[in-house]
């Protein structure tokens, strides 16, 4: 090889060294999330912590005793103190369960103060729903574009979902992903100016190279305060793939007939991952 080609040679080399921590670094808040879901590792942790855990069985018996003792004497007031988001509301607001329900229009239509007609039969629909969309940004080459849509009924059943289409400017280029959630839900409280919801369904996140799922449990309320207000919030915790997925939204908008605008801020946290920033957007009840 002429001294030349080797020069060439070597000079292309150090390039590709240099340019290869760019590359790994280059990676941004989504490609954090991906790591935090697809996390394999933790599950050779587990394994490892139970193999461990196999030595101290013969040590547990004792305290296996005191602490049945401890769960019959503390084991009540804890169940109530934990239970206290479902029970509290739908006793504060004086509901019952065999009130019958029904959904004007939109909220405050028609003068109805709220968004329920309480045991007033037939004046309004057994089924209601509202379909969302939003945008939002970190400011920070983070952007998120999202639907929700949220299905009630008078029997308090129903359902809702959400699909974000994530962004990410990073060197090099852009990065996406998608996450979105399914929930049964149960409308556990109400009044005409107060409705608070549960339930449980399902966390997913795909892209490119894969899909990932998980378990949700959901915990939502609106408030109808006055005339043309509406605040929503909204409570996620669940799995999805390796990671402990937590999720706090909340918002406040004007209505307009049947449309509302809103603003808001939206949290997600995916294991030690954090994707968050305000959000606008645009709700349609009907």
């Amino acid at each position: 090889m002429s001294p030349l080609a080797r020069l060439s040679a070597s000079a292309a080399l150090a390039l590709v060294l240099i340019g290869m921590p760019a590359v790994v670094s280059a990676g941004g808040a989504l490609d954090d999330v991906r790591e935090e879901v697809r996390d394999s590792s933790r599950d050779d942790d587990d394994r490892d912590d139970d193999r461990d855990d196999d030595w101290d069985d013969c040590d547990d018996d004792e305290e296996s005793v005191l602490g049945a003792v401890i769960g019959e004497v503390f084991g009540p007031p804890i169940f109530y103190a934990v239970s206290t988001p479902w029970w509290g509301p739908h006793v504060v607001l004086g509901d019952e369960w065999g009130f019958q329900a029904e959904f004007p229009d939109a909220p405050y239509h028609g003068g109805h103060d709220g968004y329920l007609l309480i045991e007033s039969p037939g004046v309004g629909r057994t089924v209601s729903a509202r379909l969302s969309a939003e945008y939002g940004s970190d400011f920070n080459g983070l952007t998120r574009v999202g639907t929700r849509l949220l299905v009630d009924t008078s029997s308090r059943l129903g359902f809702e979902t959400e699909w974000s289409q994530w962004t990410e400017e990073v060197r090099g280029g852009h990065d996406s992903l998608s996450t979105g959630d399914f929930n049964a839900i149960v409308r556990f409280a109400q009044n005409e100016k107060v409705q608070l919801r549960s339930g449980i369904g399902f966390n997913w996140l795909a892209d490119s190279h894969d899909s990932d799922f998980g378990v949700n449990l959901t915990y939502g309320a609106d408030f109808f305060p006055a005339r043309p207000w509406v605040v929503s919030t909204t409570l996620d915790w669940g799995t999805l793939g390796d990671a402990v997925l937590f999720r706090a939204r909340g918002s406040v908008g004007v209505i307009w007939k049947c449309a509302e605008v809103f603003a808001g801020y939206d949290f997600q946290r995916f294991g030690s991952a954090d994707l968050h920033g305000p959000m606008i957007g645009l709700r349609l009840w009907y």
